[in-house]
């Protein structure tokens, strides 16, 4: 298989796993930003700074790929944070 190919399948199982976080979180009226995602998708960085945005870097790409390709909506947080 060519690396291509590994990449377009590598993205399609990224993307699954947010959307199905995405989904399961709508379901419960959450408002969930990067970082839970991350967790809960399990596509967390551990790096030495437990703080650092590069932790949730992936998931913030898959992100906006999602909303540019309008395949999800940003969510407003009660506080009026992006979720």
């Amino acid at each position: 298989m060519k690396p291509k190919k590994h990449a377009r399948i590598g993205m399609f199982h990224l993307e699954e796993a947010v959307l199905d976080v995405l989904l399961a979180a709508k379901n419960k009226g959450e408002c969930i930003g990067v970082a839970e995602i991350s967790k809960r998708s399990g596509i967390y960085r551990s790096l030495e700074n437990e703080n650092s945005a590069l932790n949730d870097s992936i998931v913030r790409g898959l992100l906006i790929k999602l909303i540019c390709e309008d395949r999800i909506e940003e969510c407003k947080k009660p506080n009026n944070q992006r979720g």
